[in-house]
């Protein structure tokens, strides 16, 4: 999926990572999450932005995809510029209380990443006390 001015990205032929550097729990995804949207340029944006001027925004609906790995940390990808089509009928829609139990296992989730980020920092063996169980689904 691309936006209108980017090109694909090319691949390169390796090293490889290995399945533990590309294991990845996955975040929110969505197509749905409403964002304040801008009509300039993103350059145009920033330095209007610093002048003082705010630049006329509008809501939208954006691609929204997370997702959490070893070798990435936390990623998202967040525009309201990328083309989506909706194939076939919606299957699914949470109820209240699934929403509030995802985004309780979202939080759990970024917490576990958070320490394993500190762990890694601070030079502490991975399976001190100090970082949380890993979330279980």
């Amino acid at each position: 999926m691309f936006g209108e001015n980017d090109d694909p990205i090319g691949v390169d032929d390796g090293p490889y990572p290995t399945d533990e550097e590309t294991a990845i729990t996955i975040g929110d995804l969505t197509a749905d999450q409403m964002i304040k949207h801008f009509e300039c340029s993103p350059k145009e944006f920033v330095e209007r932005s610093f002048t003082g001027d705010q630049p006329e925004t509008t809501w939208r609906k954006c691609l929204y995809l997370e997702w959490f790995s070893h070798r990435n940390g936390r990623v998202v990808i967040q525009s309201t510029r990328l083309a989506v089509q909706r194939v076939g009928e919606r299957a699914f829609e949470l109820t209240e209380e699934q929403w509030v139990e995802q985004a309780k296992q979202n939080s759990e989730e970024m917490t576990y990443f958070m320490h394993q980020i500190d762990d890694t920092l601070s030079d502490e063996s991975p399976d001190d006390d100090a970082a949380p169980d890993p979330p279980t689904r």
